[in-house]
């Protein structure tokens, strides 16, 4: 079944902690540039510090990840702030050991194993559990991803079109 590239974007939910390092960032950067301008060059300084601390924070606030799945591969993306892209990976979905809700039984011999490799691109949102999925990949790589709506249904179907047995939705 070729159906091309499946694109999905999930909008996660900012850390209420990153939001307060970013605001605590951007005023003692204003708090720092007053002083500087009174006080001198090291307050100046301290005052580019936290300016840049902040940028790379506020980078952080606003994240979107992207599920691509383009022959048997699922790429994800990290976007953020609506302006930056990281690629995040490439999987090899011939790889694919199971992917199944996170809740689900069927995982129960997966989810603790050694050495494995842990990689959340989800929404983390706790309260919605029912839309999370674990996806286990050869050789201890396990990504959680957050499939809702139509078009996380549209990627569990392509999945289980080539992947049958090792695609589990409930």
């Amino acid at each position: 079944m070729d159906t091309g590239c499946i694109e999905i974007v999930v909008n996660s939910k900012s850390s209420t902690l990153v939001k307060f390092a970013y605001i605590l960032l951007m005023m003692l950067t204003a708090a720092f540039a007053l002083l500087g301008m009174a006080a001198g060059i090291v307050p100046l300084i301290i005052a580019i510090a936290c300016g840049v601390g902040a940028y790379f924070v506020g980078m952080n606030t606003q994240v979107d990840y992207e599920y691509s799945l383009v022959d048997k591969e699922l790429r994800v993306a990290k976007i953020m702030k609506k302006s930056r892209r990281k690629d995040m990976g490439k999987y090899d979905l011939e790889k694919l050991e199971i992917l199944a809700p996170a809740a689900s039984h069927e995982l129960d011999s997966y989810n603790h194993r050694q050495n494995q490799k842990e990689l959340d691109f989800s929404r983390h949102d706790p309260e919605e559990k029912e839309s999370k999925y674990n996806l286990f990949l050869e050789g201890g790589t396990k990504l959680v991803l957050t499939l809702d709506g139509d078009d996380g249904k549209l990627i569990l179907d392509n999945v289980r079109a080539f992947a049958p047995r090792k695609v589990y939705r409930y």
